[in-house]
């Protein structure tokens, strides 16, 4: 749950079952109504952000498979292309300043409208996920035992947690920063440096050993530039510490 959020999209007061869930994991206190899952494959048209090394590498060390797309062949994602149609017009064409698929589909004098930040759009399709997406019941998933009835997903969730179980998979901060970008370097004697920033480390790092630096030292502002984690090739777990000054 985030500040400001109304209590009803708390896990506990869905379909869910929440008390049977939280004996299991004390991490859903204070959860939002969207559960979460590990897929078993991903499937994603063939952008940069879906193909790079950073989010392939992620997959592979959590056992996921990236199954992308045929070039221009919507059909091999039907799924995906209905969801993005949904939340066109169930959400994004209801904010100020959308500007549609074309100029039939665009309101009057698009430009001159106050229009949201990339982070507060993102926390309202956050808080619409909870409020509208999830409890709303999807004509593909229905009651096998009873066709003719229609399931939200926190519905069909709390059906299928009820009959498989519920195996709680917590992260460690290790496992969270191997999931960064990283990038091999030489460590020197001034440290290690990265697009045009020097990085040291408290710690006796030998000259030339070869390590991979795990963090995001280029993009939005609200990255945490100034540190980053550090790990020997073929040595322990990256640890944090390498800082620039």
């Amino acid at each position: 749950m985030r500040p400001g959020w109304s209590q009803s999209l708390e896990l506990s007061r869905s379909r869910i079952p929440h008390e049977r869930l939280l004996s299991l994991d004390a991490r859903l206190e204070h959860a939002a109504a969207k559960p979460v899952i590990m897929p078993d494959t991903i499937v994603c048209d063939r952008g940069k952000v879906y193909l790079s090394r950073a989010f392939l590498t992620a997959c592979q060390s959590l056992g996921v498979s990236v199954q992308p797309a045929h070039p221009r062949t919507p059909t091999d994602k039907g799924i995906v292309e209905r969801t993005f149609e949904l939340i066109n017009t169930l959400f994004t064409q209801h904010l100020p300043g959308h500007t549609g698929r074309d100029t039939a589909h665009r309101g009057a004098d698009v430009a001159s409208s106050a229009v949201w930040t990339l982070p507060e759009l993102q926390d309202l399709l956050d808080e619409w996920i909870l409020a509208g997406w999830q409890s709303r019941p999807h004509e593909g998933l229905r009651n096998p035992h009873d066709s003719s009835q229609v399931l939200s997903p926190n519905e069909m969730y709390a059906a299928l947690v009820a009959t498989a179980g519920y195996l709680p998979v917590p992260f460690s901060g290790d496992d969270y920063v191997e999931l960064l970008p990283a990038l091999w370097r030489t460590v020197n004697d001034y440290g290690v440096r990265i697009d045009h920033r020097t990085y040291d480390c408290a710690e006796d790092v030998s000259d030339g050993v070869q390590g991979v630096f795990y963090g995001e030292v280029v993009g939005a502002a609200d990255r945490d530039v100034q540190q980053l984690a550090v790990a020997a090739h073929g040595g322990p777990a990256p640890r944090r510490g390498a800082k620039s000054p």
